[in-house]
């Protein structure tokens, strides 16, 4: 099963939601499934961290 996360920032020394998205998609990469999240950055280039797909959506914007 595919899952799609997204969450607007993900950047864990922030804490909160941040922190809580990232543990939840490595708790259901754990189980089995193939998860993404996606979220602002700078870059379009995805990362692979703890079998979890972290895609980036290039946020070239003056404002949120």
């Amino acid at each position: 099963m595919k899952i799609a996360i997204v969450q607007e920032h993900v950047n864990v020394t922030r804490g909160g939601a941040e922190t809580s998205t990232v543990e939840m998609a490595r708790h259901l990469a754990a189980l089995g499934l193939d998860v993404m999240v996606l979220s602002r950055g700078r870059s379009d280039q995805p990362t692979l961290r703890d079998n979890v797909t972290y895609q980036p959506i290039p946020d070239r914007g003056w404002t949120k």
